[in-house]
């Protein structure tokens, strides 16, 4: 049975894809993956001049051998980096790259997976699936630099964007890699990733280094002609192809998750450019050895200059999030926890004018998200809660709110297609046991018949999101967890 992203469907659909980089967020967040379009130029920047060559010639390894000797003299040139600290290009294949991504995001994995055969299964996994998409790599644990040529090729291919494999492009994205490399000849990555002791801390920190990666490689095609180029590989990043685009569930899940995944590379590069603005002198070195904790300082860099300046919260939602984890047989189930950026959250909102999505986001002063999925079979079923904190009353008011209207949304548009909602109800909570919204939907996966409940309620200015993904409890009794969490909610002193 694979419906584990069916919740996806209801409000805070994207919030479940946040977690997606908590799975690889070291390794899938290469060239070759997914990006949204950046909306941030450095000033003063100067594109390079378009190629007169055929853009549709595909990367081999002369070319790259080529445009590496190329991208090193450049960074030499623009960041004074001595050549033979570079590590050396080699051509990979798929399997090696799988390794790689494995060994990598081995460690990540067991912050939430204590069981080693267990996490040992699911780094494996990890590897094989994001092999087939990553194309270029600067391995941190081996200090080395592999292409899979093939992969390259079939990303500019599929996408339909032959600039890809551009000769400004490729040299772009071995600059790219070469600023890897450079920060963890400065920095020690490996060092740097003891400190990332939770996932909030390993994706905040992955942020780090591909932002700050993102904001050298800019300098050093900007100043070598290679914008266009940068601009393409940087794009490419966040598209999907055609086919996928539309308005069926899954076209909605993918850019949920596109949009997850793009993060590390747009909003790292704005608060690595922030930290460096306000800090000229400390601020590369300040981010790697004393990096943020959270994606929600990445996507606040002023928090991060000046700690003072970050909004206290008022609750805490942990205990909460404990009781719902009590609810599960540890040994059956596997909980990840992870906090959520308003802006991931607004990658479900997309359908409501842009006004309503920042006063949102403007009033949300938290959201922490725990999900479980059985340890033999994650993809059977999942339970997600999320507890967020808002600037007011009115505010979780409004969110509840605006999950009818999503809700309703996803109920006209996503009718078809292979993952699609069969059948919806909604039912109006009025203080027995909660104040909210619940929210019944009958789904289909293929052939798969299944049903989701998800419950939006609120206590104050708490509001606690409950989703039950295959086998959802009886409504009575999914009224009376949702009251039994938002009790657990404590005041801070």
């Amino acid at each position: 049975m694979h419906h584990r992203s069916a919740p996806l469907a209801l409000l805070v659909l994207a919030s479940l894809f946040a977690l997606a980089p908590m799975v690889a967020p070291l390794a899938a967040q290469e060239p070759g993956e997914q990006k949204e379009p950046r909306e941030q130029k450095e000033p003063g920047e100067q594109k390079g001049a378009p190629e007169t060559q055929k853009k549709s010639e595909p990367v081999t390894e002369e070319r790259l051998k080529a445009a590496y000797i190329d991208a090193q003299a450049a960074c030499a040139k623009v960041l004074g980096v001595e050549f033979e600290k570079l590590p050396p290009l080699s051509i990979a294949d798929t399997d090696s790259m799988a390794a790689i991504i494995t060994a990598e995001n081995l460690p990540l994995i067991r912050l939430r997976e204590p069981d080693e055969a267990k996490a040992m299964a699911e780094a494996e996994r990890t590897g094989k699936g994001l092999s087939t998409m990553v194309y270029a790599k600067y391995s941190w644990s081996e200090k080395s630099f592999k292409v899979v040529t093939d992969t390259w090729n079939t990303n500019a291919r599929v996408l339909k964007r032959p600039a890809l494999t551009s000769d400004h492009a490729v040299r772009a994205v071995m600059v790219h890699e070469l600023c890897h490399a450079i920060d963890d000849l400065k920095f020690d990555f490996t060092k740097c990733l003891l400190q990332a002791d939770t996932v909030d801390a390993v994706m905040a920190f992955n942020s780090v280094i591909e932002g700050h990666a993102q904001l050298m490689a800019r300098r050093v095609c900007s100043q070598s002609g290679w914008m266009d180029g940068f601009d393409a590989f940087t794009d490419s990043i966040g598209a999907l192809p055609q086919v996928m685009l539309g308005d069926s569930m899954t076209s909605f899940l993918l850019r949920a998750n596109a949009a997850a995944i793009s993060s590390a590379y747009v909003d790292g590069e704005r608060f690595a450019a922030a930290v460096v603005e306000a800090r000229p002198e400390t601020g590369s070195k300040d981010m790697f050895t004393s990096p943020p904790r959270d994606s929600e300082t990445i996507q606040n860099p002023k928090w991060y200059v000046d700690p003072k300046s970050r909004p206290m919260l008022a609750y805490d939602v942990e205990p909460a999030i404990d009781a719902f984890v009590a609810g599960f047989d540890e040994k059956v189930w596997t909980s990840t926890r992870n906090t959520a950026t308003g802006k991931q959250l607004a990658t479900g909102l997309t359908m409501l004018p842009q006004s309503e999505i920042d006063t949102i986001l403007t009033s949300l002063r938290s959201a922490r998200i725990v999900q479980l999925v059985p340890t033999a079979a994650p993809q059977s079923k999942v339970a997600i809660m999320i507890a967020m904190e808002f600037a007011s009353e009115e505010a979780a008011r409004n969110w509840i709110r605006i999950s009818g209207i999503v809700s309703d949304y996803k109920d006209d548009t996503m009718d078809k297609g292979s993952l699609r909602i069969t059948g919806s109800k909604t039912t109006v909570l009025e203080g027995e046991p909660v104040t909210g919204l619940m929210q019944e939907k009958s789904m289909r996966n293929g052939r798969l018949d299944f049903e989701v409940a998800t419950i939006d309620a609120h206590k104050g200015r708490i509001v606690i999101e409950t989703i039950f993904s295959g086998e959802p409890p009886k409504a009575e009794e999914h009224g009376k967890l949702v009251a039994k969490l938002l009790d657990a909610v404590v005041g801070r002193k």
